[in-house]
């Protein structure tokens, strides 16, 4: 579904990552992990198009994505959840996911339910406003906000910080639920191993700019 080769990226004068290249296969849920500050966030926003690219290809279930920009990498598939719990708070519930169905070219009501019913807390709080929700309810807004767009691979950049651990549970089973009984290929930036492990079927491991282990998560275990 994802294919990186050779990527590099960075700010101004200063290199992030160089020579990055890892796949995610179809259905498939890959870990990226690394310490703070060796390029993780920075990586996915190269594969979503937030931050051009200086060498290297990225390529969605076969097609050169490289130099698109992000809203069209959307069109294609690609969904993203960034860190911060990114959500209109002055909207509510369903105003924030009605935003995504609006400006979405394939996007249906239906969409917007089916991203619901992967968060059911979430679905009894539609009519609520964005900024009153929790720290954990934003979180999962978030998610059915990329989930809305019907994307073939979701980005998911460290879903869990900041969260109580029964709000982390619930993270961890809405994953498992797109990654095992819908089929949704899944890159997931995450600081918690045990977190990773458990729902990752294969891990990389993103050190000083370069990626220094990868392999199955049975074997990372």
């Amino acid at each position: 579904m994802l294919s990186v080769t050779a990527l590099a990226a960075g700010y101004g004068g200063a290199a992030v990552f160089e020579d990055v290249s890892l796949d995610v296969e179809d259905g498939g849920l890959v870990c990226l992990l690394g310490r703070n500050g060796v390029g993780k966030s920075t990586l996915l926003n190269a594969l979503i198009g937030l931050l051009p690219v200086r060498a290297g290809e990225v390529r969605l279930d076969g097609e050169a994505v490289t130099k698109m920009a992000a809203h069209q990498r959307i069109r294609r598939g690609m969904g993203y959840v960034p860190q911060g719990q990114a959500v209109f708070p002055q909207l509510s519930v369903r105003e924030n996911l009605s935003v995504v169905r609006e400006s979405s070219r394939t996007a249906s009501r239906a969409d917007v339910d089916e991203a619901l019913d992967v968060f059911p807390g979430l679905a009894e709080l539609t009519s609520r406003s964005a900024g009153l929700l929790s720290g954990g309810q934003r979180q999962q807004l978030a998610m059915a906000q990329a989930l809305a767009s019907r994307p073939r691979l979701l980005l998911l950049d460290e879903p869990t910080e900041g969260l109580q651990p029964s709000i982390v549970a619930e993270i961890e089973q809405a994953i498992e639920r797109l990654h095992r009984h819908r089929g949704l290929s899944i890159l997931l930036v995450e600081q918690f191993v045990d977190f990773a492990l458990r729902v990752a079927d294969r891990y990389a491991v993103l050190d000083h700019g370069s990626l220094v282990a990868a392999g199955a998560t049975h074997e990372g275990r």
